[in-house]
Formats: C-alpha cells, sequence, structure tokens
C-alpha cells in the first residue's frame, strides 16, 4: 500500500510540474540571457580581483603606514563590496523561482533593481575609501590637488557608467517582461 501511495505522489507531483513549450523557451530565454550572463562574469571577476586585493594590500600598499581607521574602512568597504557582489551573483544564477513565468521575471526584475541600488552604494563607498587610503598620510600639497580631483571624477564616472549598465540590464528585462505578457494574452 506504500508503494502505490508513493507512486501516486509522485506521479501527481509530475503532472503539476508539466510545462508547455512556450514556457519552457521563455525560461530558458530568461535564464541564458546575454545580459545576465555578463552581469555573472563581471561580479565574479570582480569580486577575486577584490579578495587578491585585500589579501595583499596591507604589505604591497605600505598599509602598515596608515592609520587604523582609514585601513579598517578600506577592508570593511571593500569586504561589502565583495559579499555584495557575491549576494547578486546568487540571485542572478537562478532567475526562475516560481512555477509561473511572469512571478518569476517580476520578482526578478525587483530583486535586480535592489542589487542595482545596492552595488551603486558599495561601489562608491569603495571608491571613497581606496581615495582616502592613498592620500591619508600625504602632506597635501598643490600638486596632488589635481589627482585627488582626478580620481574623484574617475569615481563619479566609474559609479555613473555602471548604473548605466544596470538601467540597461533592467530594462532590458523590462522589455522582455512585456514581450511575454503579450504573447501570454494573445
Amino acid at each position: 500500500m506504500e508503494l502505490n501511495d508513493l507512486k501516486e505522489t509522485w506521479t501527481g507531483g509530475m503532472a503539476n510540474e508539466v510545462k508547455s513549450q512556450a514556457e519552457l523557451i521563455k525560461m530558458t530565454q530568461l535564464q541564458n540571457h546575454p545580459d545576465l550572463k555578463r552581469a555573472r562574469l563581471r561580479l565574479v571577476i570582480e569580486g577575486v580581483i577584490l579578495i587578491l586585493f585585500l589579501g595583499m594590500y596591507y604589505e604591497a600598499l605600505d598599509g602598515a603606514e596608515k592609520s587604523l581607521g582609514v585601513n579598517i574602512l578600506l577592508v570593511i568597504s571593500c569586504t561589502a563590496f565583495v559579499v555584495v557582489r557575491f549576494a547578486g551573483w546568487l540571485a542572478i544564477r537562478k532567475p526562475i523561482k516560481y512555477d509561473n513565468i511572469s512571478t518569476s521575471m517580476i520578482a526578478f526584475l525587483k530583486e535586480l533593481k535592489r542589487i542595482s541600488r545596492i552595488t551603486q552604494v558599495t561601489s562608491t563607498v569603495f571608491g571613497l575609501a581606496f581615495i582616502l587610503y592613498f592620500i591619508s598620510g600625504l602632506e597635501l600639497r598643490t600638486v596632488h590637488y589635481p589627482i585627488i580631483l582626478g580620481m574623484i571624477i574617475t569615481l563619479i564616472l566609474l559609479v555613473f557608467w555602471s548604473s548605466r549598465i544596470w538601467n540597461q540590464r533592467t530594462t532590458t528585462l523590462e522589455k522582455i517582461l512585456v514581450e511575454f505578457d503579450e504573447n501570454e494574452n494573445k
């Protein structure tokens, strides 16, 4: 009797899991979307580079000569940057979380926008900590001001560029969601 119950449960569960060809194609398109692949790759590369940076900065960049507060700020901001990247990679890794593709895409889009905002904040904080690390301990002279200004402008441009990339990704996914909704309503 237990074996029959088990078979009944198995076949009943499988019947609920059957997806149409269109739903499978949509899931595959979302899972293998080139923008998501690029985002995954970027998050992994940034994470690996920053973990290597954390492992070597103290010796290679004279961390012992910098104040403890600046070192702590740099380590915390870099660690937060890496943790956010890893959390983002985990979230992007599996975009389909629900049985309904539309529900999954709406939830994924919200998650992607949240990751985008957190990424922008951690990027900015890490960039500022990085600049502060390099200017701490310097006797600031007139020659240093253009360099510092250049570093700040570069940081602003990088954050702006990153923001545009994230906006393009979310806009692309919003367009895909609209296309899926239009196809389902036909």
